[in-house]
Formats: C-alpha cells, sequence, structure tokens
C-alpha cells in the first residue's frame, strides 16, 4: 500500500527532528504542503515555520521539534529563530 502525503511528511520529519527541512523537499511531498502540516500540527506535532530573505528572495524552512521526554530539558520554541540557516 502507498503511503499517503501526510505519512510521507510525517516520516521526513520524524527522521529529521530538530533540523531544517527546506522548502523544495516539503513540496516535493505535496503541493498542498500547508494542509499537510496543518493535520501533524492537528496530531499533536510542534512543527515551525522560519523565512529568512536572502539577496532579495525569500528562503523558508521547516523544523520539527519533538516532543521532550522525561529526562530532557523543556524545548523552547521561540529559540528556533537562533538556529543556523543554510544561507
Amino acid at each position: 500500500m502507498d503511503m499517503s502525503q501526510r505519512d510521507k511528511m510525517r516520516l521526513i520529519f520524524k527522521e529529521n527532528p530538530n533540523e531544517l527541512i527546506r522548502l523544495p523537499e516539503v513540496m516535493a511531498i505535496a503541493a498542498q504542503y500547508n494542509a499537510r502540516i496543518k493535520e501533524l500540527r492537528a496530531e499533536g506535532m510542534l512543527i515551525k515555520n522560519m523565512k529568512k530573505k536572502v539577496d532579495g528572495k525569500w528562503h523558508s524552512w521547516f523544523i520539527y521539534i519533538p516532543e521532550k521526554s522525561k529526562n530532557q530539558e523543556p524545548v523552547d520554541a521561540t529559540t528556533t529563530e537562533s538556529m543556523k540557516h543554510p544561507y
């Protein structure tokens, strides 16, 4: 059985936690990526959008921040802005 777009997107985020995933990678899974991300957020996944203007062009990334485990400090989603962009 083929995986749904939502399942494929869930997989890419779960395989790359706390990593920047470029918009073209997300769009390759689903042209209606915003709908799929909304569905994943409704399931409880914390997915943040980050964007930056480089040489007059906007670049966009998504980052999945997994739930904290009992042995980890809580993740403050506002600190993701300080993460290094690939540009």
